[in-house]
């Protein structure tokens, strides 16, 4: 079983706001990385690489590179939904590892059911390997 990336990126709803975006970001990372199952959680740097690698790129404000095993992505996306509705200043996009893009912000249903359709798909290919 190969680990997965997604790419989480948090965005604000007062783009002027980047001290706490960037404080937000890091309270997510805390809260992803205490899932058992995910590997990192790292920032990801201007030039597209994570955190930690040798580059002298910026980092993006908001953006994490979320190492995980399929059999924890609905714990890690719930995490993530459940940060956005403590957190009502911050908006995210998913990125699986197929390119597939999801919007979350608040509760909405469309958002939800795609993001289902998406999980299942990842659970069903580990299952047949």
């Amino acid at each position: 079983m190969e680990p997965q990336s997604l790419i989480v990126r948090l965005e604000s709803i007062d783009p002027g706001e980047i001290e706490a975006l960037a404080d937000a970001t890091r309270r997510l990372r805390d809260e992803i990385v205490q899932v058992d199952g995910v590997l990192a959680a790292d920032p990801i740097l201007s030039d597209g690489t994570a955190a930690g690698t040798r580059s002298a790129a910026l980092v993006q404000d908001g953006a994490l590179a979320v190492s995980i095993y399929v059999w924890v992505v609905r714990p890690t996306i719930a995490i993530i939904r459940d940060f956005l509705r403590r957190d009502a200043g911050n908006r995210a996009e998913l990125e699986f590892p197929n390119g597939e893009k999801v919007r979350l912000e608040g509760h909405s249903e469309e958002s939800t059911e795609r993001l289902l359709a998406i999980i299942k798909e990842y659970e069903d290919r580990d299952e047949r390997g």
